[in-house]
């Protein structure tokens, strides 16, 4: 017996449509082209480096104008609770350096690609900056 869904869709139609999806081998923001060169087609120079803490080592990246020109200012950028800087912040990133800003991102502890258990945060006066 097949259950009747919104707009004529049927499990067996979904059962169908999940065998074809097709899943990209790259999982990238940049996809196919190497990141390096990504952020240079957008006019933007990507740095990344650790920062250490007496309660951890935090992840942070820098935003930057390729062609080195003065910012119009300095934007700092930080995630909520279970976020981090990847594909959002890149994106918004970008936009804030094209529009000739210096963007910087940090993932905070229990974060992205920053130490400590993922998404837990035993005192959050340890992971304010």
């Amino acid at each position: 017996m097949q259950i009747q869904s919104f707009q004529g869709v049927t499990t067996s139609n979904l059962e169908a449509m999940a065998a074809q999806v097709i899943v990209p081998e790259t999982q990238n923001y940049w996809g196919e082209m190497p990141e390096k060169e990504f952020y240079a087609s957008q006019g933007v120079k990507n740095c990344k480096g650790y920062f250490n803490t007496q309660n951890g080592t935090i992840f942070t990246q820098a935003f930057l104008p390729v062609r080195g020109e003065k910012p119009k200012g300095v934007v700092c950028l930080v995630h909520g609770y279970g976020s981090d800087t990847g594909w959002t912040f890149q994106n918004i990133a970008i936009e804030l350096v094209q529009w000739g800003y210096t963007a910087y991102a940090a993932d905070m502890l229990g974060h992205g690609r920053s130490d400590g258990i993922h998404g837990y945060i035993p005192n959050v006066d340890k992971v304010s900056i």
